[in-house]
């Protein structure tokens, strides 16, 4: 038996940089996994033997395709009214709010062995667990709207946190056996995940990344947080010879003095946008959602000191009017079922989309479209493409919902009762926290980093997939973060090289 915690000297660099060498060849010699979330509470038996109902109920049927009616916890309206027991989903609640579930935990990816998830004395399967955290996810917003309006507002703020480790669980379990486990994509997924060194943001997740060599980074625990956040920018960027990296950049709730182009991966989880605009799965396909620089290929430069990275570039947008941010606060994602702060910065958002003039000459497309589009930076919750016939229809049934009468509505063919505005709901919370809606002095409206302000450019960079906004300081600009911006993403202001109405320039970021 191994138990890393006490075989590894926490205190002593040299040790800790020789070890996690070594870490991967140890897990991939692992026959069985016990996760140890802690000692027993008042209600943890209740929540174990909750995922042991759920999982044991949902057992026959596909991991991924979770069929509600098989569950007999769950109810649906009016029986809910009557029925609903929150005992259970308060246990559940609570036990996902155990640290484990924020953790790097690198060592559940590995392919070959066997896992028990387990609470005090009571031990659970974890493929129990994960087909429980899928039922909880479906059932999440009809658990808390069913309890908030019938039984005191209890808030269940903690159902995301096993699903979406259930979802990089598989998903890289399946990539590490097959060899295709990558750097960036793992760095991406863990990002906020907690751990005690910074550093282990980086370190942790190398023994299961099968893109890398040997030798291709060391690890070394003498390196300070910003050194080891740059090096591996610097790496990831020359490897590539694409910008891909800058997508994970944003300079509001940086930790750590590295340079703005380098990512910190330190950065608060209530600082972060929840929703990136670079799918990260879509980065790596051949056809990406988003290809904002075509076919172009990237001029890329970074200092030996690693502080400046020199790309080449245009501007093809500037900053005129920034809206009010959304925060990742307590009101509106903790929530989710009062959405007051939504409907009034959707109605201060509109009139500024009103003065954008691009859209307009867009054959087949209103500007109140490319609202809705922007909103969500035309993505489903699914990570596809938005489309007219279903996110369109879910937006003006939400318009409806919501009683804003001030558009044009169709009556929609979708039965009374459902929930499907919700959707839009949803897809608005995750595309705007903790960005800003902004429009431009070219006509442009879009998402971008809550920092951004007038003035901000907002740029496309040769070889990246979508824009960036930055700001110039003096003899250089900062990279403040990715962007959505309406009438860009698939390489429209990119055309403007062949004619030579676009004259690149380089850009030094520092």
């Amino acid at each position: 038996m191994r138990h890393d915690a006490i075989c590894i000297n926490q205190y002593d660099d040299a040790e800790k940089s020789e070890q996690v060498k070594k870490m991967h060849f140890r897990y991939a010699c692992t026959s069985h996994l016990i996760v140890w979330v802690g000692e027993a509470s008042e209600d943890s038996d209740l929540g174990m033997q909750t995922l042991r109902q759920i999982g044991e109920e949902l057992r026959d049927g596909p991991l991924f395709e979770v069929d509600l009616a098989n569950v007999s916890l769950i109810k649906d309206p009016p029986e809910a009214i009557e029925e609903f027991d929150p005992k259970p989903w308060i246990a559940l609640n609570r036990l996902f709010q155990r640290a484990w579930f924020e953790r790097v935990i690198q060592e559940i990816c590995m392919p070959d062995e066997e896992m028990s998830f387990v609470c005090g004395r009571e031990s659970v399967p974890w493929e129990s667990v994960s087909r429980a955290s899928h039922a909880v996810q479906r059932y999440r917003w009809g658990i808390q709207r069913t309890y908030v309006l019938f039984d005191g507002g209890y808030t269940y703020n903690n159902m995301d946190r096993p699903v979406n480790l259930v979802r990089w669980f598989w998903k890289n379990r399946n990539a590490v056996a097959e060899s295709q486990s990558a750097l960036m994509t793992n760095l991406w997924g863990f990002r906020s995940r907690k751990c005690g060194d910074p550093r282990d943001k980086v370190y942790a997740i190398l023994g299961i990344c099968k893109d890398l060599r040997t030798k291709d980074i060391t690890v070394d625990y003498t390196y300070s947080v910003a050194q080891v956040y740059g090096e591996i920018a610097k790496f990831l960027i020359m490897r590539d010879c694409k910008l891909r990296t800058l997508s994970a950049c944003q300079m509001y709730g940086m930790n750590v003095e590295a340079p703005s182009w380098a990512p910190d991966w330190s950065i608060d989880a209530r600082f972060r946008p929840k929703r990136p605009i670079l799918n990260w799965d879509h980065a790596e396909s051949l056809r990406p959602a988003f290809n904002a620089s075509g076919n172009s290929s990237a001029h890329v430069q970074i200092s030996e000191d690693i502080c400046l990275l020199t790309t080449r570039g245009f501007i093809c947008a500037t900053i005129s009017d920034p809206g009010t941010h959304i925060g990742n606060d307590a009101d509106f994602v903790e929530n989710p079922v009062s959405q007051a702060r939504m409907f009034s910065l959707f109605n201060e958002w509109w009139p500024l989309a009103e003065k954008c003039t691009l859209e307009a000459t867009v054959a087949g497309e209103r500007r109140i479209d490319a609202f809705w589009r922007t909103l969500i930076t035309d993505m489903t919750l699914r990570s596809q493409k938005a489309t007219q016939g279903i996110e369109g229809a879910q937006f003006r049934l939400w318009m409806r919902k919501t009683n804003r009468s001030a558009f044009e509505l169709q009556d929609l063919d979708i039965p009374d009762g459902t929930y499907q505005w919700m959707e839009f709901t949803a897809s608005f919370e995750q595309a705007t926290t903790n960005r800003r809606f902004f429009v431009t002095r070219e006509g442009y409206m879009g998402l971008g980093p809550r920092d951004m302000d007038i003035g901000d450019v907002v740029c496309v960079l040769l070889g990246s997939l979508v824009p960036f906004a930055l700001r110039a300081v003096q003899d250089h600009h900062i990279l403040l973060g990715e962007c959505y911006c309406h009438r860009v993403m698939e390489g429209e202001a990119v055309r403007g090289l062949d004619n030579g109405e676009i004259e690149l320039q380089d850009f030094v970021i520092r």
